[in-house]
């Protein structure tokens, strides 16, 4: 009779080791609720990503419209702070939202 071999499976952050409820781990849920924890979900990186370019986009267009080659300038290098503010909220909303 052959010895069974033992499945060893290191936990990976948020991807739970329970496959019935491999929709929300206890990871994930805490990095939706209370946060300081990376966000591994390629959804939400995802998200955060389009809402980072687009707002970024959008500041230093108003920037060029409003004050022309510097204004670009000053719209990008303020572009990242407020997108990255938006793109936080954003994500912020989507997990209190979640189940």
């Amino acid at each position: 009779m052959a010895a069974r071999k033992k499945k060893f499976e290191a936990p990976i952050p948020g991807v739970s080791s329970n496959e019935e409820n491999n929709e929300y781990s206890a990871y994930d849920q805490f990095a939706d609720k209370v946060g300081l924890v990376p966000n591994v979900r390629k959804d939400d990186n995802k998200l955060q990503a389009k809402v980072l370019l687009i707002t970024w986009l959008f500041c230093i267009i108003l920037g060029a419209i409003f004050g022309k080659t510097d204004g670009a300038i000053m719209g990008a290098l303020l572009g990242l702070v407020v997108a990255l503010l938006v793109s936080g909220a954003v994500l912020t909303v989507v997990g209190l939202r979640r189940k």
